[in-house]
């Protein structure tokens, strides 16, 4: 994409559990019906990587209500895995728990604790690792009943969430421990999503999945819609068949399996539904296919759309990263090819092919810091910059960096990016009202500075009169004033479409200038000339 661009804010080893432990739950809600269930599509991405989205005393008053009175002196059964009274049932669990640096990146680092309660761990490693600690809650019901059991035995506690504990083999003791079990088990959920091509399944593409470990029960091909459907089915790598769905809460037939299931059954009980209100459609602008011409993405939850012609249907989609992530738009290997990138905090993920997969991934920075994209080095390949505060930190090689440091403005200040003196380098813009002071060396101080609109004009940056330098414009309801050569005064001013439409820029026509376009719904209009237009309407997604 050839505009510059405004600063916005903004995954080997394979592991099975056992899929066919099955659970009780007669707490639960009858209006649930197997016909509900969804093979490709079990949980959404944005409730399942969703950071600490309960409290510890939440946490905490769950199990609670779970286990009203735990039954600590039950008699000892002739089990051998029975370790005898006093049993501790998990909303009284407590345990030391060690530090964890991860370097993946996949979980922040967290720090040792004494005394910590099932409840804080839960949160502790949601907090961290990014996965839902509702999602931790039902995995550890589905794997070992640790959330109604009321006399737990040890070996549950062992191999709580039923990781390193394949169908075929005894559990890893590697991975004994109830810290040690949650820990490990969300960071490879996030495993799965960062190193997609690692494994079996993976979002966005279709594989066989079978009913039972018995390879003889048959399967079925389902195309997988997110990461986290993917990754359960990674974890428990079986589907629940018809006569599964049909007894919800029973026994299927010997070719039923219900890992899966009970999943998807006791987080809608407890949690309510796993699907989401997937809203409209968010807008991406590139160059997809390196023909010189931007042209609209869109983004649907975690499914990207690009189209490569100004036409209504995609020409490739492709699901990366998850809707709870950043998402940038950037030539990030320097091919003259627009692809998607990631923000998950403070890690970003490249995808040089458009594809499910990320070639490059680092950590630059912290969470709270303000992401923005250019190439600041004259490179061709497109890098990350951050600011905070009145800081900004400059990245040339898509590594940990910075490359470059320096202050500019005010804390106060809106910030953009763009080549402001053809010189093959993005520079950081500053806008201060009705002010506008730009870095032509990425450096403190302003080299130009000059005065445009109004403070409530809307800012647009783009090369507006194709001389590879970009220029500040503005939008003022449905009139545009563009300025070719960072002074006061517009060169060109014209109105075009309705004021609640929303606003994208590119080079729509590949003639070396940036042009208006309009969004209003699903319908896209675009500019070629500055002129009313539009030349192109057509129709795409949402």
């Amino acid at each position: 994409m050839k505009g510059a661009r405004l600063i916005i804010s903004v995954l080997v080893i394979s592991v099975l559990s056992a899929s066919t432990l099955f659970v009780f739950d007669d707490q639960h809600t009858s209006a649930l019906s197997g016909s509900q269930f969804r093979a490709n599509r079990i949980i959404d991405d944005s409730l399942f990587y969703r950071s600490a989205d309960m409290s510890p005393s939440q946490i905490q008053n769950f199990l609670n209500s779970k286990v009203p009175s735990c039954d600590t002196n039950h008699a000892e059964t002739s089990s051998p895995n029975d370790s005898g009274p006093p049993y501790t049932c998990l909303k009284n669990f407590k345990q030391n728990t060690p530090s964890r640096t991860d370097g993946l990146g996949l979980c922040n680092p967290l720090g040792a604790r004494s005394n910590r309660s099932a409840a804080a761990i839960i949160y502790d490693v949601s907090r961290v690792c990014g996965v839902s600690a509702k999602v931790i809650i039902v995995t550890l019901q589905k794997e070992q009943s640790l959330i109604t059991d009321t006399w737990p035995w040890d070996i549950q506690y062992r191999s709580a969430m039923g990781y390193g504990c394949p169908d075929t083999a005894p559990c890893d003791s590697e991975y004994y421990g109830f810290f040690n079990q949650v820990y490990n088990a969300a960071r490879q959920f996030k495993r799965y999503k960062s190193f997609p091509g690692n494994y079996n399944y993976r979002a966005g593409f279709t594989s066989f999945i079978q009913w039972h470990p018995n390879a003889g029960c048959g399967g079925s091909n389902v195309k997988l819609s997110n990461h986290a459907t993917a990754g359960l089915y990674n974890y428990t790598p079986y589907r629940p068949n018809q006569a599964a769905l049909n007894n919800l809460y029973g026994e299927g037939n010997s070719c039923s399996s219900y890992g899966n299931r009970n999943f998807w059954r006791l987080y809608n009980d407890w949690f309510g539904g796993t699907l989401t209100n997937l809203g409209p459609d968010r807008h991406q602008i590139g160059d997809w296919d390196g023909d010189g011409q931007d042209e609209v993405g869109l983004l649907r939850h975690d499914e990207h759309f690009l189209n490569y012609n100004h036409s209504g249907p995609a020409e490739e989609d492709f699901i990366y990263g998850s809707s709870r992530d950043g998402f940038l738009v950037g030539d990030w290997d320097g091919d003259g090819n627009d692809e998607i990138g990631l923000k998950e905090g403070n890690t970003y993920s490249f995808n040089y092919d458009n594809d499910t997969d990320s070639e490059v991934r680092f950590s630059f920075g912290r969470n709270t810091d303000h992401a923005f994209v250019g190439d600041w080095d004259g490179d061709g390949a497109d890098e990350i910059g951050l600011r905070r505060g009145q800081t900004y930190f400059l990245d040339y090689d898509s590594s940990s960096g910075p490359e470059a440091t320096f202050g500019f403005g005010r804390e106060t200040d809106m910030s953009f990016a763009g080549d402001w003196n053809r010189d093959g380098k993005d520079d950081i813009g500053l806008r201060r009202g009705q002010k506008y002071f730009f870095s032509f060396t990425n450096s403190s101080g302003a080299d130009r500075s000059f005065s445009f609109g109004r403070e409530t004009d809307t800012l647009i940056v783009g090369d507006w009169d194709g001389d590879d330098r970009d220029e500040v414009s503005l939008r003022r309801g449905q009139t545009y004033f563009l300025n070719y050569g960072l002074t006061s005064g517009a060169n060109v001013a014209f109105s075009f479409g309705r004021e609640t439409d929303t606003l994208i820029v590119g080079d729509w026509d590949d003639d070396g200038t940036d042009e208006i376009g309009l969004r209003r719904n699903s319908t896209y209009f675009l500019d070629y000339d500055h002129v009313s237009g539009p030349e192109v309407t057509y129709t795409f997604g949402r």
